[in-house]
């Protein structure tokens, strides 16, 4: 007797392969490589303005210091000046 042909349920594999199927894998693997690349320059770029941030950073840091000890000298001059007013006699 003869046979009939069923139709496969589910899922099933072809050796095929289209040139569609190869074309955009290649596009996906060049725009990741294309976007890596970016990243990487955009990373570096960040790295270099950090090192500036910090050179800025310290300098504000010791300027700031600075203002400071002359603020305290300067108080402390004042504070001075203060107590021999109070401790002058009065007539």
């Amino acid at each position: 007797m003869n046979q009939i042909p069923t139709k496969q349920d589910g899922w099933h594999l072809k050796k095929e392969v289209q040139i569609t199927q190869i074309v955009t894998i290649l596009t996906v693997a060049l725009s990741a490589f294309w976007y890596i690349s970016k990243l990487e320059q955009r990373i570096a770029l960040i790295e270099q303005s950090v090192v500036v941030q910090r050179d800025r950073d310290a300098g504000q840091d010791r300027a700031m210091n600075e203002s400071a000890a002359l603020l305290r000298s300067a108080l402390e001059r004042i504070d001075g000046k203060l107590d021999r007013l109070i401790e002058r006699p009065t007539k």
